[in-house]
């Protein structure tokens, strides 16, 4: 079990790899920085992968590791608000965005900037909850660019509790208007790394768990807290935009790895999405959101799903 002596591996084999590769940024829209980091081996196809709201690149170190071995270059990208990019508000914990479109501009330079015009064979995405939603709205809107795409419990249908998205996202626009947009949801307030375990809706491995909190620990800038009111009206729009215009990911091979314990997003979505011939659902009784973090169990099955997909 790698969740034995998870810690020794990391220290060892995990993040060396890892930190092998090389950190850059890039001005997105607006001038925000946006910040990746590639591991470039001089192969004839990339993966590119990207997190979910709140996640850094580094701590998809491990997912880059399992990877190691598919004779790929390997690319990560921190979407704006987040991670290493830049912020929008003077509060770096708030969970912000302008406009969902500006994530897809931000991934669409980083693309054409760094990858795109590497001259591989095959490019491959990898993306998780908001990421998956920006992959898979990516391509709806710019067109093929990966020839396979794993959504891991993309972001389609955030969850917003016993009341339905009109509801709040005219709440929220309501909010907009008397100039609460940038203002934390009711409930939610900044992040801390002292959070417990036991507490967290996301996995149920407390060393992969820990690992985040140490990484966000190293450096305090990471620590993220809740969303703002207009990121939740950009979100809730954004999964209905993609959910409207599914047929146009007709074109490329989708893997959806689904949580069946997931608290926030909703099945529905997806469930709808993998009715297209292209896309295979796999669902993981048992798992909590963030699938690629889970114990080894749920993990490692979900590993070896992409691994086959990527073949």
């Amino acid at each position: 079990m790698i969740e034995d002596n998870y810690k020794e591996k990391l220290m060892k084999d995990v993040f060396p790899f890892y930190d092998q590769g090389q950190s850059g940024e890039f001005p997105g829209v607006d001038d925000i920085k946006i910040h990746f980091h590639s591991i470039r081996r001089g192969m004839k196809r990339a993966i590119v992968i990207i997190p979910g709201r709140t996640e850094p690149t580094r701590k998809y170190a491990e997912v880059a590791y399992d990877l190691k071995d598919k004779e790929c270059d390997i690319y990560l990208m921190d979407h704006r608000g987040q991670g290493f990019s830049g912020r929008m508000l003077v509060d770096p914990h708030k969970g912000y965005v302008k406009n969902f479109e500006d994530y897809i501009e931000d991934f669409d330079r980083f693309l054409q900037e760094n990858v795109l015009n590497q001259g591989y064979e095959k490019i491959f995405l990898i993306a998780h909850s908001m990421g998956g939603a920006i992959g898979l709205y990516h391509h709806i809107l710019k067109g093929r660019t990966f020839d396979k795409i794993v959504a891991v419990a993309p972001m389609l249908e955030v969850e917003t509790g016993s009341f339905s998205h009109t509801f709040t996202i005219n709440f929220m626009r309501a909010l907009n208007l008397v100039g609460l947009g940038e203002n934390y949801v009711q409930g939610a307030g900044r992040g801390s790394v002292e959070f417990p375990f036991l507490n967290n809706e996301v996995t149920h491995s407390e060393v992969r768990f820990e690992m985040a909190r140490d990484i966000e620990k190293k450096d305090l800038s990471l620590v993220m807290g809740g969303p703002t009111n207009n990121w939740v009206i950009e979100a809730l729009v954004a999964g209905r935009k993609i959910s409207k215009r599914k047929k146009k990911l007709r074109d490329v091979p989708i893997l959806l790895l689904q949580a069946s314990d997931d608290t926030f997003v909703r099945s529905r979505r997806q469930n709808k999405l993998c009715k297209l011939k292209n896309c295979r659902k796999i669902r993981f009784e048992g798992a909590k959101h963030e699938i690629l973090m889970e114990s080894d169990e749920i993990r490692e099955n979900a590993m070896k799903e992409i691994l086959e997909f990527l073949r």
